[in-house]
């Protein structure tokens, strides 16, 4: 009795698998920071607000993975202050942030989008929150190449034409073959013999 009721414990408590949907494919997100005015009092950590490791320093130019699944904030820690990275800064009162990303970190199938690469920029830096602008994002395909976003709904409009056309063909063969069937029965022409005689 007791080990039921302790595994089932242990299996609500549990956080769930990270499964991947099927029909679905990963999206990388990344962040990348731009040259501002106020990089030059800060330096900027990013840091995942749950699981383990992740935490690294941000560097201008360089693109760096930013977790949907956990969340990220980057961190604006002055200059001068020596840095140490622990599992995760969530513990640490400097000013902070998140970064509009818009999207998910997953996609279907269907989709050409297999990454993002968000350009942002700082512009401020209060005693809680960074103000941060985005200055782009450009989705990736598979091959590394931009996504022409006009190509994502003419690729969505195809397969909902090819669907409907789909539906309606398959529409047409039951109605062929439910005529084709009336036809054929003899009940049907028994029926229309003895109206004829009447």
């Amino acid at each position: 009795m007791w080990t039921f009721l302790v595994l089932a414990a242990a299996m609500v408590a549990a956080p769930p698998v990270d499964v991947l949907p099927r029909g679905d494919h990963r999206v990388k997100n990344e962040v990348v920071f731009v040259e501002s005015e106020a990089l030059r009092a800060v330096r900027l950590v990013a840091s995942p607000t749950a699981g383990f490791g992740g935490v690294e320093e941000v560097e201008v130019g360089q693109p760096f993975p930013y977790s949907l699944k956990y969340g990220t904030k980057v961190y604006a820690v002055p200059r001068g202050i020596e840095l140490e990275f622990p599992s995760s800064f969530r513990d640490q009162d400097w000013p902070c942030s998140t970064v509009e990303i818009g999207g998910h970190d997953t996609a279907s199938d269907f989709s050409p989008v297999y990454a993002r690469l968000i350009t942002v920029k700082l512009l401020a830096v209060g005693p809680e929150r960074l103000e941060l602008e985005r200055v782009d994002r450009v989705e990736i395909d598979q091959n590394g190449q931009p996504v022409d976003p006009s190509m994502i709904y003419l690729r969505t409009a195809g397969w909902v034409a090819l669907g409907l056309f789909l539906l309606i063909a398959l529409r047409r063969h039951r109605q062929r073959r439910a005529a084709k069937a009336a036809c054929s029965d003899p009940r049907t022409e028994e029926g229309s013999g003895i109206a004829e005689q009447l």
